[in-house]
């Protein structure tokens, strides 16, 4: 608030919120006072014909103020310190003594200073004004800082601070000096204060500290040093080398003119270098960096945050301190722009907005930005719009996103995904990697060797031009058995789903030559096995020569040259004349020729520049016949004929070069210019098999095309749909090689009449043959289908015969012999006849019947159907589904490592699982169950069963029925009932015959040491060829100790024993404290051998030493006589026992008869046979 009025002394005003430290600016003009204090407020008070104002500040300091202009003179200032206001118009103000303050206002004002004037402060920023010193010169000036103002010091006692703009100095001496002119070299320090500040520098070198405060410096012109402390401040360095330190807080440096150095400090900076080479260094915070023109270095280490540099002029550098390359990530992120994003730590990077020349890392190498890419990966995020990324030489990491990409990878070895969207991927050089995604997507590898990766879903794409390199198809999650294959016209599609497939154009020209397939089922399939599998056979290979797939051409007799034949001075050449009318009727019937078994359509024209034009003519200057692409950008062929080669049409040599020169126009090579792995057998490179050999042999005259040529050109461009439209048969059994061509009806192949065994291929380009393939497609018994034909049925001889199917519904029937029969794709129908046949439907929902003989059905589909009749052999399924064997068939066979169930019939089964976990059932029958790999549950049902689980952890049921089970894992489980058999187990490993199920035998397999143990019931146990440890337990049971030297424990019961070949051992053990024996029983050795232990490998031994009580060791056999007692009864020796040796409770009792062996106590004694301890 200000208030103000006159009193006996003048004008006085008071203001109660501005004091007299904080006042920035006093003016007055037209009559109007106005009061800044430094933050930009002002007073302003309308006050005319002021002389002069006594005015009292909020901090209660008061202060007499002087107006002057031009009417009252320059020297208005006393011995007082006064602050004096000068007007609009330039005036001459002087202080006089006193430590004045100076206003000067509009206008060029003069401010006159004399020794003896003391410390006087001027502010005036517009004009341009004077100081002049009246009586000193410029050697009596000592400059400097004065916080934020310039302090110059003409005496001892005498200063000027100066807080605006002086232009000029005028000395005592008469000289006049610049600003610029008294500054330069100088070095001013201006320091600010903790409020919001403006600091302007000076022609000198000024060093500015702004202090706290949002600031302002700007250091004009001189090599300045600027520091914007704490903040948000805005540095200019002006003119000059400078150095510009924001400080703490969000702050702009513009280094302007000069080669500067920027450095942001904390917090989020800008920072413009502007020209001249600038160091530029953004700090910690999310700084933005921009230059001009120069060659400028960005600097910056870990910790610095998300920076920006903009710079597009200049060969600029980054420098970043403590990054390796390790460290250095390269992102294109295009959600958020299009620039190249360099992180270098986990929570740092660089954008840039623009190219960048140079990259310095930590360890101080300069490398160019080709330099610095090569080995790394940038990475691209697309958007869901549509995206075009060009990439660098780096490794570049493509990710679409969905929308209707472009990616280009250019050199380096890159990975591009298309994601969703109709995508367009391009390789360029480099081993790339190409994934369309979802879409229908266009994959260009280009050089290098490539891979595209396909999985389903991913629509109907397509591969062009990748002429060089080994390149791959990876199908990620489609198996081999998956795929179908076809050609049309020249390009090449594989079908992986009802709705995915790939497209390789060009494909029988060479385009996209050289490729391997991989599938998920680990199958790869080279070019070579792939030419076999599609068909594509040497004839065709050697002949097509042009990636063109349009059948629909034009043609023409001109009567003139064409514009493309005319010279420079457009004249037509001399040399050129146009075909007779009954020239060019013949030419019209080859046309129609080549239309007739094709699907090629040709179109009289007028003009001979169309594309796909064929245009006829001759050559009146040589005799020469040949078809040339015309100068210039393709539009189609010339066929041009010398004289020599023109007389009457009717069997003259031009009607058999015609063919010849026009299936060049269309697309056919010379049958001595393909490959040598391509190339013509012998017999075959005459006219006879194709019009474009040199070969006159079997030439026609008639303007057709041979066998090779129809073939190859039905390849190109696809067959006449309408000629031999009809259901009709093709008998194979010829002297010559057989080419079939059909344009629809259900067709068949017969070879019922073949002599020999007979394989068909009905798929197209299949190469079928009687006895033996040879090697050359002409030669007796050799039969082709020619690509795009369609032959539904085939028909086998009484020989061994190979039926294959296609895509179509067929029906083969394999006659009498062991036929092979494969359905592929269709709802077949296969009949295998008489013999041993192996019938395979393929997918679709198939009918096999095998007739007579041992049949093997392969079920691919949950609808394929078996038909066995009762009483035709011995027959086996092997499905890779659930299945149900059907009646009269015998075997059932799980394929692949689903998790199946197979079930039996009434029949005598065989069931064999595969590597998942199966159920099997075996029903009615004495059933054979294998489980194969994974845990399994097999069960026999009714029968003599053979349940074998495999590895895993398999539960096996026998059921009804003397049952056989194998075991091979610690966690097999047997289900067994009583009183539902007499059962065996056959064991690897160490097992127990559970008591709970009714098992009676154990059988010990192999050459392992495992032992074997029964249960309550009477068990047979059988060692193996080890070292076994067999038990009986409960139970009248066998022992069977085999090869070995095994431990034969009875248990219970009156067992017997056989220890077999080794050293064994009958072990007794306590099993009844008060029984006499122990609560062993009375048991048989069938095989005891007497021999000395230490020197016979087959001595056998007696264990008793469990149930004696009370011996003491002795070293002869009067110790034990006590205890043992041996007798000899008929051919036996029995072996009795009293447990205390004391005849009184416990008598002797019959433990073991020795059958077949008459010895005493002894004997056994002293061949240690005894152990008794």
């Amino acid at each position: 608030m200000v208030t103000y009025g006159n009193n006996q002394n003048g004008l006085w005003i008071k203001f109660d919120d501005i004091s007299s430290t904080s006042v920035g600016l006093i003016e007055y003009k037209d009559n109007t006072l106005y009061f800044w204090n430094t933050s930009g407020y002002y007073y302003r008070l309308n006050l005319p014909s002021l002389t002069k104002a006594q005015v009292t500040f909020s901090d209660q300091v008061e202060q007499q103020l002087l107006f002057v202009n031009n009417n009252n003179g320059a020297n208005v200032g006393t011995a007082n310190s006064e602050w004096i206001v000068g007007t609009t118009s330039g005036e001459q103000i002087n202080g006089s003594t006193g430590n004045d303050r100076l206003f000067g206002g509009a206008g060029d004002d003069i401010y006159l200073l004399s020794r003896g004037d003391g410390i006087d402060t001027i502010t005036d920023s517009s004009g341009n004004n004077t100081i002049s010193f009246n009586n000193s010169n410029q050697s009596d000036l000592t400059l400097s800082g004065n916080g934020n103002r310039l302090e110059i010091k003409y005496s001892n006692n005498d200063s000027v601070l100066i807080d605006g703009n002086i232009s000029t100095f005028k000395f005592a001496d008469g000289s006049l000096l610049t600003q610029e002119q008294l500054l330069t070299g100088k070095a001013i320090t201006l320091t600010g204060t903790a409020v919001n500040e403006n600091i302007n520098g000076f022609a000198s070198n000024d060093t500015i500290d702004a202090g706290d405060g949002n600031d302002t410096l700007n250091g004009n012109a001189g090599n300045d040093s600027l520091n914007g402390g704490n903040g948000d401040d805005r540095l200019n360095g002006g003119d000059g080398n400078d150095q510009l330190d924001g400080g703490q807080g969000n702050d702009v440096l513009n280094g302007n003119a000069g080669s500067d150095s920027l450095n942001g400090g904390g917090g989020n900076d800008t920072l413009y270098g502007g020209d001249g080479d600038d160091l530029n260094n953004g700090g910690q915070g999310n700084d933005w960096l921009q230059s001009g023109s120069g060659n400028d270095t960005y600097r910056f280490s870990k910790g610095d945050g998300l920076d920006t540099i903009n710079d597009y002029s200049g060969a600029n550098t980054i420098h970043i301190t403590d990054a390796s390359a390790s460290d250095i990530t390269l992102t294109i992120n295009s959600n958020i722009s299009s620039d190249l994003v360099i992180g270098y730590s986990e929570t740092d990077n660089i954008t840039l907005k623009a190219y960048i020349n140079n990259y310095v890392l930590s360890d101080g190498i300069n490398q160019t930005a080709n330099e610095f890419l090569t080995g790394k990966t940038v990475t691209w995020v697309g958007t869901d719009l549509d995206n075009t990324f060009s990439g660098y030489v780096a490794n570049d990491l493509m990710n679409g996103g969905n929308g209707n990409d472009t990616l280009n990878g250019n050199n380096g070895q890159d990975t591009l995904n298309g994601d969703g969207g109709n995508d367009t991927l391009n390789g360029g050089n480099g081993n790339d990697i190409l994934t369309g995604g979802v879409g229908n997507d266009l994959l260009n590898g280009n050089a290098g060797d490539d891979i595209y990766r396909f999985a389903k879903g991913d629509g109907i794409d397509t591969i062009n031009n990748d002429f060089s390199g080994n390149n791959t198809i990876v199908f990620t999650d489609a198996k081999s058995t998956d795929v179908r294959y076809s050609i049309e016209k020249g390009t090449l599609n594989i079908q992986y789903t009802d709705v995915d497939s790939v497209k390789l154009t060009g494909f029988l020209a060479g385009n996209n030559k050289n490729f391997n397939l991989q599938f998920a089922d680990g199958v790869t399939i080279d070019r070579a096995t792939l030419d076999t599998t599609v068909g594509i056979n040497y004839w065709v290979k050697a002949l097509v020569a042009s990636t063109n797939s349009n059948p629909d051409f034009k043609y023409i007799f001109p009567s003139e040259s064409p514009a493309y034949l005319l010279d420079a001075n457009g004249q037509a050449p001399t040399w050129f004349s146009p075909f007779s009318q009954a020239q060019q009727d013949f030419m019209t019937q080859v046309f129609q020729k080549a239309s007739q078994f094709s699907a090629l359509s040709f179109t009289l024209t007028d003009n001979a520049s169309q594309v796909n034009t064929v245009a006829s003519y001759r050559n009146s200057t040589a005799d020469t016949a040949y078809a040339q692409f015309p100068s210039g950008a393709f539009v189609g062929s010339d066929v041009a004929f010398g004289p020599g080669f023109w007389f009457d049409p009717a069997g003259s040599w031009v009607t058999a070069s015609y063919p010849h020169e026009l299936g060049h126009a269309l697309g056919l090579r010379h049958t001595f210019e393909g490959s040598t792995i391509d190339s013509f057998g012998t017999g075959e490179d005459n006219r006879k098999w194709s019009v474009m050999s040199y070969d006159r042999t079997g030439m026609s005259f008639d303007g057709s095309f041979a066998p090779f040529d129809v073939a190859a050109l039905q390849a190109m461009y696809g067959i006449n749909t309408t000629a031999r439209s009809g259901n009709d048969t093709y008998i194979f059994n010829s002297t010559e090689g057989t080419f079939v061509w059909d344009g629809a009806g259900i067709d068949t192949i017969d070879a019922t009449t073949a002599a020999q065994a007979t394989t068909i291929n009905l798929t197209e380009g299949g190469w079928s043959y009687i006895g033996d393939k040879s090697a050359w497609i002409s030669k007796a018994n050799q039969l082709t289908i020619n690509i795009g034909t369609q032959i539904e049925n085939a028909l086998g001889s009484a020989f061994n015969d190979t039926l294959i199917g296609n895509d179509l519904i067929n029906r083969l029937e394999g006659g009498a012999g062991n036929d092979t029969l494969m359905g592929a794709w269709g709802n077949d129908t296969l009949i295998g006849g008489l013999g041993n046949d192996i019938l395979d439907g393929g997918k679709g929902s198939d009918s096999m019947a095998g007739g007579a003989g041992d049949d093997l059905y392969y079920v691919n589909e949950s609808d394929d159907i078996v038909v066995e009749n009762q009483s035709e052999g011995n027959d086996k399924v092997i499905s890779v589904m659930s299945y149900t064997l059907g009646e009269n068939l015998e075997a059932l066979t799980l394929a692949g490592n689903e998790n199946l169930n197979g079930i039996g019939n009434i029949l005598n089964n065989i069931l064999t699982g595969n590597d998942g976990n199966n159920t099997l059932t075996g029903l009615a029958g004495n059933d054979s169950i294998n489980g194969g790999a994974g845990n399994d549950i097999l069960d026999g049902g009714i029968g003599t069963d053979t349940l074998d689980g495999g590895t895993g952890a398999d539960t096996l049921i026998g059921g009804l029925g003397d049952d056989v089970y194998y075991i091979d894992n610690v966690n097999d489980i047997i289900v067994e009932k009583i009183n539902e058999g007499f059962e065996t187990v056959n064991s690897t490993i160490s097992y127990t015959l559970d008591s709970g199920n009714a098992l009676n035998n154990l059988n010990l397999l192999g050459v392992n040491n495992i032992n074997g143990t029964g249960n309550v019931n009477d068990n047979l146990i059988t060692g193996n060829s080890g070292n076994n440890t067999l038990e009986g337990r409960n139970g009248y049971d066998t022992l069977r100790g085999g090869a070995g030297d095994d431990l034969l424990n009875g248990g219970a019961g009156n067992d017997t024993l056989t220890g077999g070949s080794g050293a064994d051992t009958a072990v007794y053990n306590l099993l009844m404290m008060n029984d006499k024996t122990g609560g062993n029983g009375v048991d048989n050795w069938t095989d005891f051998k007497i021999g000395n232990t230490v020197t016979d490998v087959n001595a056998d031994k007696i264990d008793v030493s469990d149930l004696l009580i009370d011996y003491t060791a002795g070293e002869t056999v009067t110790s034990i006589l006590d205890y043992l007692s041996l007798t000899v009864s008929g051919n036996n020796s029995i072996l009795s026992i009293d447990r205390d040796g004391s005849q009184n409770v416990y008598s002797s009792s019959t433990l073991l008869t020795l059958n077949n062996i008459n010895t005493n106590l002894n004997t056994l004694w002293d061949n240690h046979q005894l152990i008794v301890t």
